[in-house]
């Protein structure tokens, strides 16, 4: 009986042991699976729904002014630095009708063709004393040309200053408070790179005029005595 215990024991255990070797064997022969990797999806943005503001009213967008909507500046180009004096008003004494007369033809007369454009420059330096009347016919721009002297000054770069001084010639017409005639001699003198050479002498008959007593004179016309 013992013997049979023993032979029934080692079958069982025989019987075990097969069966857990079936079970390895069976885990052995599976094939191994990988795990799939993770899928990452890119998140999507979706356009603002929200609506734009509302613009009130009339909106005007800056601009740059082009060239032509620039108004050009009316100041003659100057080519150099004036040569000649211009006496300034405060240093005028303008309720003496002869210093008038002197300083206008002295400064209307002094000119410098390598900056002047025409004989009009140096007459608008000396139309604050002149009448308004005298003043815009003697500034309006010549349409005739500056003459063969005048070019000739511009090419040797010539400069020109003037002398003056009263002169007694006497005149049918008297003065009177409110108008004068003043005889003024003046000498150009024309300055360049070779010297200076002085031209003959001229002479204006000037005709000032004034408001009232005590207020300065202004020339009103020049003539030929």
């Amino acid at each position: 009986m013992n013997r049979n215990i023993y032979i029934g024991g080692a079958a069982v255990m025989a019987a075990c042991l097969t069966a857990g070797l079936v079970i390895i064997l069976g885990r052995q022969s599976s094939p191994l699976v990988s795990a799939a990797p993770a899928v990452t999806t890119a998140a999507t943005v979706s356009a603002p729904t929200h609506a734009p503001p509302t613009i009130i009213g009339t909106v005007t967008p800056l601009r740059t002014p082009t060239p032509a909507s620039i108004t050009p500046a009316t100041v003659p180009v100057r080519r150099g630095l004036l040569r000649v004096s211009v006496p300034t008003l405060p240093a005028v004494k303008q309720t003496d009708a002869m210093v008038v007369a002197q300083t206008l033809i002295a400064t209307m007369y002094s000119v410098d063709p390598t900056v002047d454009s025409d004989r009009t420059d140096s007459a608008r330096r000396a139309a604050y004393l002149m009448t308004p009347t005298l003043a815009a016919a003697l500034t309006t721009p010549l349409t005739t040309g500056t003459g063969v002297q005048w070019q000739q000054w511009d090419t040797t770069g010539a400069y020109v200053t003037v002398t003056s001084k009263k002169i007694n010639i006497p005149w049918t017409v008297a003065d009177n408070r409110l108008t004068v005639i003043r005889n003024v001699g003046f000498i150009q003198t024309v300055h360049t790179a070779a010297g200076s050479a002085a031209l003959q002498q001229q002479t204006l008959a000037v005709t000032l005029v004034r408001d009232a007593d005590g207020k300065p004179w202004r020339v009103n016309s020049m003539e030929t005595p």
